[in-house]
């Protein structure tokens, strides 16, 4: 049996893609992995399956003429992919969503081969709203807050949590002669803004408090890395993480952009957070996967016109002398449950295809 699984361009689609590969795979299925050219998927899924990279522009929030090449490289790996589907027969499609996954979906579709849609984020995505109609399911990893997909065919299961955060793991805040440590977390591509927000509060803080955990994306690594030295303060700097749990089951406190797998992960460890959506997000998706997290309790949000660094400079300092606060957002996450939604995703598609459980 032929499984597609397509979509990426972000971490936020492409983590999710490799978690349900990994699944699949587990099943003795045959996996066949689109994703898009240079994206983070080409880290993290080459190697897991068998791989086919379309080079692929975004349509909705571009010029006319960008949008229209968008368009263009749209069909161009549609007609692809429909020779690759004819030649080999897929049992099924399920698309994570990111441009990338028109081409196959489209495909799918011309071809009445069964779909299935899994939607990151409080707000659906361009693609996911276009073929929820066609889809046999669309799994959800928060509820549709704008009720715009069908609710015969949606499902609230969660976004999938790769292996290595479902491994117990009990959050506990700094004792008397521990730094709080401080996890700072911009997306796979890092954040300039938040960036610049932590080198802007760093003068402003007490060395001998605060321990840094800084993912910065490629671009800035090396300049943070000297600016910590030159302020006196621990920290380990990296731009990128593929194994990156470890990171978070050390941190006290997250300071993060709001992408849906990142407050997902983030609300299953129960680890306090402040999130930064964002704010040219479409459809400012993170604002909304952010407000999920502030509404159970255990996060904060700032938009980016509403932070600088007195104001995270305080509030640091006052979870550093008021460390219950934590606790107590740590306590309000647990109102967030989750029980392996891969599993959960794929257990419902052989219970629609009658397909016997392995």
């Amino acid at each position: 049996m032929l499984v597609i699984v397509t979509g990426g361009g972000t971490g936020g689609h492409a983590i999710p893609a490799m978690i349900l590969i990994k699944e699949f795979l587990r099943r003795n299925c045959d996996v066949l992995y689109v994703g898009s050219e240079g994206g983070v998927e080409t880290k993290i899924i080459v190697g897991l399956c068998e791989t086919v990279f379309l080079k692929v522009g975004g349509v909705k929030g571009k010029s006319f003429l960008s949008a229209l090449k968008g368009l263009f490289l749209i069909f161009i790996s549609f007609l692809k992919m429909l020779i690759v589907f004819l030649k080999r027969r897929p049992s099924f499609i399920i698309g994570v969503g990111g441009f990338v996954s028109v081409a196959s979906l489209m495909a799918g579709l011309f071809l009445r081969i069964p779909f299935y849609l899994q939607e990151q984020n409080a707000v659906p995505g361009t693609a996911t709203k276009f073929f929820a109609p066609f889809a046999k399911r669309i799994f959800l990893g928060f509820e549709d807050i704008t009720s715009s997909l069908p609710s015969k065919k949606s499902v609230i299961t969660g976004n999938p949590i790769r292996e290595d955060f479902l491994i117990p793991f009990n959050y506990k805040t700094f004792t008397e002669n521990e730094k709080m440590k401080i996890f700072i977390l911009g997306g796979s591509r890092g954040s300039k803004f938040i960036n610049q927000l932590i080198i802007e509060t760093l003068p402003l803080l007490n060395s001998e408090k605060f321990f840094f955990i800084h993912q910065t994306g490629k671009d800035d690594k090396e300049r943070i890395r000297r600016i910590y030295e030159e302020y006196g303060f621990e920290g380990e700097v990296f731009d990128f993480s593929s194994n990156i749990s470890g990171f978070y089951r050390q941190s006290h406190f997250i300071i993060s952009r709001a992408g849906a797998m990142t407050v997902t992960e983030i609300m299953y460890l129960k680890i306090p957070a402040l999130f930064i959506p964002y704010p040219y997000a479409i459809y400012d998706h993170q604002a909304k996967n952010a407000e999920f997290a502030k509404k159970i309790g255990c996060a904060m949000i700032y938009r980016e016109n509403e932070v600088n660094s007195n104001i995270l400079k305080e509030i640091l300092n006052d979870l550093y002398v008021n460390p219950q606060k934590l606790r107590e957002m740590s306590k309000r996450a647990e109102n967030f449950k989750l029980n392996n939604p891969a599993k959960k995703i794929i257990d419902t598609i052989w219970e629609d295809l009658c397909i016997k459980a392995i």
